[in-house]
């Protein structure tokens, strides 16, 4: 492979990125099981699942990597199992096929790894926003990216006075921006909740919520727009996708404007740089602020 790969900010769903391991015992409990596979497939990138199954149930049983929650359980009571390695990199799937292949032993077994030829019947479009992050360090670095709220607003509708049932909606824009590499993606998420009148708490919770997920979702739509490239070298570059649309830009963000085709004198300056700086002053202790919320709620 001596061409640049492209690795996007979204599930993988290619099965030259997923991997098949079978001939897994269960000698072991799942989570041991887990936990082997994790440390030798994240050897070789970045991995986005690690899904196990016993050969008599077709739903996964997951565990956290970090977790040892239910330590002393086991998938069933069937000989062997098999799993699904998924990265988000063709480079680093096939490099783990080639070097794990009867190479891997588990509960003194050895296992078999071959590409998965599997159907993603329901696929996802976006990461979620710990995901994001996840992709974003392994490739950028921790400090090779920020973040930033542009725009943070409550939509404003008429509610129905006799309803009981009250609604809030937020509207965030957010950026992501990679330094080093001189690139910023802009994205747009909004989030409604409802509450009744009634209680009180609910409506604190209900606004809480609403500006908690409209923002991760502008940052996650920021991030769906960025593009890693992979050079052959190893090095990593970066670029927008300039194919996928800016969604927030509609009548909401172009009410009020007046277009003015000539101007009859210079206009005067009225003082209104010292309101432009005031709003900027506002804007970064918004962020602050809000970044602090979302971690505490």
């Amino acid at each position: 492979m001596n061409d640049i790969e492209i690795i996007e900010f979204c599930p993988p769903h290619s099965n030259r990125k997923n991997l098949f391991v079978s001939n897994i015992p269960l000698s072991l409990p799942p989570a041991d099981i887990y936990d082997i596979l994790y440390e030798k497939f994240s050897a070789f990138g970045l991995l986005y699942e690690i899904q196990l199954f016993s050969n008599t149930n077709q739903q996964p049983v997951q565990y956290e990597h970090m977790s040892h929650a239910g330590k002393n359980d086991s998938v069933s009571n069937n000989n062997n199992a098999y799993a699904f390695v998924k990265y988000y990199s063709i480079r680093a799937s096939q490099s783990a096929r080639r070097n794990l292949n009867c190479n891997l032993y588990i509960g003194g077994q050895q296992c078999k790894i071959v590409t998965a030829k599997r159907k993603n019947i329901f696929a996802l479009e976006y990461l979620s926003l710990n995901k994001c992050y996840d992709v974003a360090n392994f490739y950028f670095g921790f400090n090779g990216w920020t973040t930033n709220i542009k725009l943070l607003k409550q939509d404003t509708y008429e509610m129905d006075t006799n309803s009981t049932i009250c609604k809030v909606c937020f509207c965030s824009l957010s950026t992501v921006s990679l330094p080093f590499h001189r690139i910023t993606s802009e994205g747009f998420g909004a989030w409604e909740e409802t509450w009744n009148q009634n209680d009180p708490l609910q409506k604190l919770t209900a606004y809480h919520k609403a500006r908690k997920i409209c923002y991760q979702r502008s940052i996650v739509n920021a991030f769906s727009k960025i593009l890693v490239l992979v050079l052959p070298n190893g090095k990593i570059c970066a670029e927008l996708n300039t194919s996928k649309p800016d969604i927030y830009c509609g009548e909401t963000f172009e009410t009020n404007l007046l277009e003015i085709n000539e101007l009859d004198q210079e206009p005067e300056d009225d003082g209104n740089e010292e309101n432009t700086i005031h709003e900027g002053v506002n804007l970064d202790a918004l962020n602050i602020q809000l970044l602090q919320e979302l971690e505490d709620f």
